[in-house]
């Protein structure tokens, strides 16, 4: 509800500015527009992954790096790709329909969603031009690529998503059997043409048309409303400049140029993922931007977008509030020292 009306009042330009104002409301109503025409094709695109053999094909060939590696099943390096070539959000979603379909188990979903949804390689284009950095962007981009490797390591190992239960969707088949005669190459098709023999397009289409339908009607309201309301306390209350005291004097023990404006920014990332960039953007020193560009990004979790979608999907991912700072705080913790190797 609250969503709906923060969005109206956006649209008509209605009520008081700190709603209204381009920083706070006017960022997430953008956003929305934006979201809505990517979002509507991306729910009947995406069958071309899930229900025509491409998740089970690449799944089974590369399920014994995945496993080993990143304790997921194979076919979680679609949900990557996905993001990577489209946006993270979007990851999101294939991931609740994927456990859905069960072949994810609770833990391994909240896995995805939190550490392979990743940002697209178009929108790290757009934050290194704000932040001044396209002509770095090849180390900018190896650095947010080492940090995401590095969290997909290491966070499905440890509190709180390793103690996430490991249990399939009790209303699906499981369907983590893979064929085992043959060569990998033969499995592979094998499984990839099995899953495309039971394609129902009139199945496919009334999902997707469902799933179009719930995302705009209950998850894009809770983004409006959350986004905005964590929008205007970043931009019009000292919560931020409060809370991000210890990281100022982090970076200042690290010899970072313009700490006390960096320190913002390094924190602002979780309520959404470009505003490090609009932040850090007056800053001088092109070291301290570039940590901050590589930074942002490695953090993921951010509320405006795959947070929201998250949090609204809890009964799947068992991903609350509380747990999802935990992680953006972990995935900064891992991204500052592999950004700052980086810049150096």
């Amino acid at each position: 509800v609250l969503g709906t009306v923060l969005f109206i009042m956006v649209a008509f330009n209605i009520g008081p500015e700190i709603i209204t104002s381009s920083a706070t409301g006017g960022t997430m109503y953008s956003l929305m527009i934006t979201l809505t025409v990517w979002h509507f094709l991306s729910f009947y695109l995406f069958s071309f992954l899930m229900d025509f053999g491409a998740m089970d094909f690449v799944g089974t060939l590369i399920k014994k790096i995945m496993r080993p590696l990143f304790t997921l099943p194979g076919n979680s390096a679609i949900d990557c790709m996905a993001s990577w070539v489209g946006n993270g959000p979007f990851g999101v979603i294939i991931t609740k329909l994927q456990y859905k379909e069960g072949y994810y188990t609770k833990r391994e979903s909240a896995v995805v969603a939190s550490c392979f949804s990743i940002v697209s390689i178009s929108f790290c284009l757009i934050v290194a031009k704000t932040l001044n950095l396209v002509n770095d962007f090849v180390p900018y981009y190896l650095s947010i690529t080492v940090t995401t490797l590095l969290c997909a390591i290491i966070l499905p190992r440890i509190w709180p998503l390793n103690k996430i239960a490991d249990t399939y969707n009790p209303d699906a088949p499981v369907r983590y059997d893979f064929p085992e005669k043959g060569s990998l190459w033969k499995q592979a098709i094998t499984c990839g043409a099995q899953k495309a023999g039971e394609a129902d397009f009139k199945h496919i289409m009334q999902r997707s048309s469902q799933t179009a339908i719930d995302f705009f009607l209950t998850v894009f309201p809770v983004m409006m409303a959350s986004g905005t309301v964590l929008l205007i306390i970043s931009e019009y209350t000292p919560v931020v400049s409060i809370l991000s005291a210890p990281i100022k004097g982090l970076l200042e023990l690290l010899t970072v140029p313009e700490a006390e404006k960096a320190a913002p920014a390094m924190l602002i990332g979780f309520v959404d993922m470009f505003l490090p960039a609009v932040v850090g953007s007056t800053i001088e020193s092109e070291f301290t931007r570039f940590i901050i560009g590589s930074v942002s990004i490695g953090q993921l979790i951010y509320m405006t977008e795959t947070g929201a979608i998250i949090l609204k999907n809890r009964d799947i991912f068992d991903l609350p509030l509380w747990k999802l700072a935990v992680i953006f705080i972990f995935r900064s913790v891992i991204a500052l020292p592999v950004a700052l190797i980086t810049a150096f």
